[in-house]
Order: structure tokens, then C-alpha cells, then sequence
């Protein structure tokens, strides 16, 4: 895999322009220690973190060069990227969905450019939901 697709589709994710689930992790830091009650379930959402300017500069803008001096493995390791979960509890399937949406971003950027015809309105449930979204696909 390229780092250049892997950059792409890590900025894709982190604004959401892909459909992101919530996690169900615990997050707490050494400034900001929060007491959760024993059994209580702590919900955790990619999409909030991914647009916290604590983190990440211009954090609604696409800007895939911001992996070039964090990878995705370290901001997974700062609790600031996690779509697909963290710790013991993380999805077994990352490594599979990494390799399936590079080769498909690949894939159809060889022959296709896309241009937005509608700007999204996005609906955030237990995944994020683009509503009223229309793109023109272009042959290359």
C-alpha cells in the first residue's frame, strides 16, 4: 500500500466522508481524568474526536499531508484516531478494511475523477449518514 492512498483515505476517515461507528472505549488522559462508575458503558465518538481542534489543526478540512508527520498508527496510540475501536476490544477486521478500501480507492481513481454536484449534510447516528448527496462521476 502506498503511503499516499494510506494518507488519503486516513484523512477521508478522520472527517468522515466514510460511514464511522461509535466506539466503545474508555478515554481518559493524565489532565483530564473523569470517574466513570463500575459497569457504566463509556461512549466514545471517531467523529467528535476527529473534529477536536485540541488535536488536529483545521480539523474539518481535508488535508491528507497531516499524515505525513503523524502516522495513523500513533495518533491510534494518542487515543485522538480510533475508527475501528481501540484496546482489547478493537475491530479484527482493520487490517482487511484497510487493504479493501485502498485497492478500491485505487481502483476507481484509475478511471474516474469525482466532482460534488451537492454539499452533504451529514446525520450522525450509530454511523455517520451523508444525506442529499450527489456526486458527477467523470471518465479519466
Amino acid at each position: 500500500m502506498t503511503p499516499l492512498t494510506r494518507t488519503r483515505i486516513a484523512a477521508l476517515v478522520l472527517i468522515g466522508l466514510v460511514l464511522l461507528g461509535l466506539a466503545y472505549v474508555k478515554l481518559a488522559t493524565a489532565e483530564e481524568t473523569v470517574s466513570v462508575p463500575k459497569g457504566a458503558l463509556v461512549l466514545v465518538s471517531p467523529y467528535v474526536a476527529g473534529r477536536d481542534p485540541r488535536y488536529w489543526q483545521e480539523p474539518a478540512e481535508f488535508i491528507p499531508e497531516r499524515w505525513e508527520s503523524q502516522s495513523v498508527k500513533e495518533a491510534g496510540q494518542k487515543n485522538i484516531y480510533f475508527p475501528f475501536g481501540g484496546g482489547v476490544r478493537r475491530c479484527i477486521g482493520e487490517s482487511f478494511a484497510w487493504t479493501e478500501a485502498i485497492l478500491l480507492l485505487a481502483t476507481i481513481a484509475q478511471r474516474w475523477t469525482f466532482k460534488p454536484v451537492t454539499v452533504p449534510k451529514l446525520e450522525p447516528r450509530i454511523t455517520l449518514r451523508p444525506l442529499n448527496f450527489c456526486a458527477r462521476a467523470e471518465r479519466r
